[in-house]
């Protein structure tokens, strides 16, 4: 939550010259820093996947008032459990400062009890404060169930959906990839992308042609959303929407009860 470059040191310097004395352009940069302490700030999308508090504490210090911690099935990541675990402390320590929502695991997807026991699932961890539920791209991009991508909008998953509708929940989408993930490395647009997929080749789909395409994706998304039009629905990282403002806002505005959020992809706006 560094902001402006602005150092201790900088500040220092500032705050014993006289006016005249201090260049303009420290000025303006503890002007900046001074501006963006006074602002109450919500970050609505990061991941507390560690028991160490300094991350949340020092976004107290910088005047975040509201972090939502998201849970997702990433396989490279603790397990849903640990995560659930590490937030339930920090939550335990900080309060309402810090929310959460929750995920499910794919695990056991062919057993007949798989709907049921990721319901019950759920159901314990709204009880425990989880104001929603987040699906991850695993849906669309690697869960294979009998030779076939298993895509946001299949049919076993609309009692789960249901289910956070009837609640009051919030779903949150991370739906495919930026557009960016079909393209070389050299024709990306963000240092941001480039960076993710260069050390993450199993998320290119340039390197994978065989994968659901970009348009794929979204359709199965929007698909989904027809089913449940009373759903609460947050897409993640601008919906995957980001290379288009013009897309992005006629999606919007033909889905009314929508948003989207800002992480990631924030370098593409």
């Amino acid at each position: 939550f560094s902001a402006c470059g602005c150092t201790p040191a900088l500040l220092a310097m500032a705050a014993s010259a006289s006016p005249d004395d201090v260049p303009r352009a420290v000025r303006e940069e503890e002007d900046s820093m001074a501006k963006y302490l006074r602002m109450a700030k919500i970050d609505m999308h990061i991941h507390a996947n560690t028991p160490d508090p300094t991350f949340l504490e020092q976004a107290q210090e910088d005047n975040f008032v509201r972090l939502m911690s998201m849970n997702a099935p990433v396989p490279f990541w603790k397990s849903i459990g640990a995560q659930w675990d590490y937030v339930a402390d920090l939550r335990a320590r900080h309060g309402a400062a810090l929310g959460v929502v929750s995920t499910f695991s794919v695990e056991g997807w062919s057993e007949p009890n798989w709907v049921d026991r990721t319901l019950e699932h759920l159901k314990a961890t709204f009880r425990a404060g989880a104001l929603g539920v987040k699906i991850w791209k695993n849906l669309g991009m690697e869960f294979i169930h009998e030779g076939k991508f298993v895509m946001p909008d299949d049919p076993k998953l609309d009692p789960i959906y249901d289910y956070v509708e009837r609640e009051g929940k919030t779903l949150v989408a991370h739906c495919g990839e930026p557009r960016n993930c079909w393209l070389p490395l050299c024709e990306m647009t963000t240092n941001n992308d480039r960076d993710y997929f260069r050390d993450h080749p199993e998320y290119h789909m340039h390197l994978h042609p065989d994968y659901p395409a970009y348009e794929e994706q979204i359709a199965a998304r929007d698909r989904m959303l027809a089913k449940h039009p009373g759903l609460r629905f947050c897409g993640a990282h601008l919906a995957s929407l980001e290379w288009s403002t013009d897309i992005l806002g006629k999606w919007l505005g033909d889905h009314p009860h929508l948003c989207v959020d800002l992480s990631d992809p924030a370098g593409a706006v």
